[in-house]
C-alpha cells in the first residue's frame, strides 16, 4: 500500500497499451509529449528509477532487471519502512 509503480515512456500509447495487456500487467501510464525532468534524462532503454519518500532517486537501473528477485524485493521493503524526516 504505500508502493506507487508508473510507467513513463516516449511510445505510442497504442504500443505500450498491447505491452501491458501481453504481460498482465496492470499500471498507470504516463506518455511523454514533452521534455521530462531532466533527472531522467537517459539515451539507454529501459531505465528504471526508484523514488524515497522524499522523491529523490534511491535507485536507479540500467536495463532488464528481475524485480522480483530477493534482493530488489528486500530493497523495496527497507525503503518503504524508512519513514518521513
Amino acid at each position: 500500500e504505500d508502493v506507487a509503480f508508473l510507467l513513463i515512456t516516449d511510445e505510442k500509447e497504442e504500443k505500450v497499451l498491447r505491452f501491458l495487456e501481453k504481460h498482465q500487467l496492470d499500471l498507470p501510464i504516463y506518455v511523454r509529449g514533452n521534455k521530462g525532468p531532466k533527472m531522467f534524462k537517459t539515451k539507454r532503454l529501459p531505465i528504471t528509477y526508484i523514488l524515497d519518500r522524499q522523491g529523490k532517486i534511491a535507485m536507479r537501473r540500467t536495463g532488464s532487471t528481475e524485480w522480483d528477485d530477493q534482493v530488489c524485493e528486500n530493497f523495496i521493503r527497507d525503503l518503504v519502512k524508512v519513514k518521513n524526516p
